[in-house]
């Protein structure tokens, strides 16, 4: 039995791929001791911890006696609001926290229900750094106001009727963004075929096609 799990679940983690010690734990508060700082360190879904605990224990029964004891002091639910609610004040978007709890084995429904119940996700004052963060590293890559703006509306949706008027507040028009191009040597000075990229990637970044033009008549073209 211990030999099928090891066999199907390499793929949860490195760490279930490793090597497990020649000589497993047979006494129960050493492996009590063990569930204890693999929690501590890893903070996985208790099915994971099940898992560990039969690839190490002596026996499948020692291994369920120490989880069944180990689990009447934590919960999946007390996990998650704790991840959760770290990731929240961090500023990371809805999307990537849940999808990143999916991935580590959490149950769908319990991740859905721990991120409605917190508060932290719809807070403007909690939120807005990680935002304006956001903008920032968008104007250093040249985005345009529209593209932008759909990008941060997709990440922070719980913003999405605040954001357009922040958008506009904060960062650089399109012109400002544009004329960027005048400060770099040469950059417009290129050949035909090279300009003719240039503009499919501002169009591609959310630029109107009006102020791509006017940028090469400005460079003499």
């Amino acid at each position: 039995m211990v030999d099928i799990i090891r066999a199907n679940t390499a793929h949860f983690s490195p760490l279930f791929a490793r090597k497990t010690p020649s000589k497993p734990i047979s006494d129960p508060d050493k492996l009590l001791s063990y569930a204890a700082w693999y929690y501590g360190r890893y903070a996985p879904p208790l099915a994971k911890l099940r898992i560990k605990l039969l690839l190490k224990a002596a026996t499948p029964s020692l291994a369920e006696e120490v989880f069944v004891r180990f689990s009447t002091y934590v919960s999946d639910v007390r996990n998650l609001e704790s991840k959760i609610a770290s990731q929240a004040v961090s500023g990371k978007p809805r999307a990537k926290v849940s999808a990143s709890l999916l991935r580590k084995g959490f149950d769908s429904e319990d991740v859905r229900t721990s991120m409605e119940n917190e508060l932290s996700f719809s807070d403007w004052s909690i939120r807005k750094p990680a935002i304006d963060k956001r903008l920032s590293t968008f104007a250093a890559k040249g985005k345009s106001n529209a593209a932008v703006l759909a990008q941060i509306r997709a990440e922070y949706p719980e913003f999405r009727d605040r954001l357009p008027d922040y958008v506009r507040e904060m960062y650089p028009c399109d012109g400002e963004i544009l004329s960027e191009f005048h400060s770099v040597p040469n950059v417009l000075e290129f050949s035909s075929q090279e300009k003719n990229k240039a503009r499919d990637r501002l169009l591609r970044a959310g630029f109107a096609y009006a102020d791509i033009a006017a940028l090469f008549r400005d460079s003499g073209e």
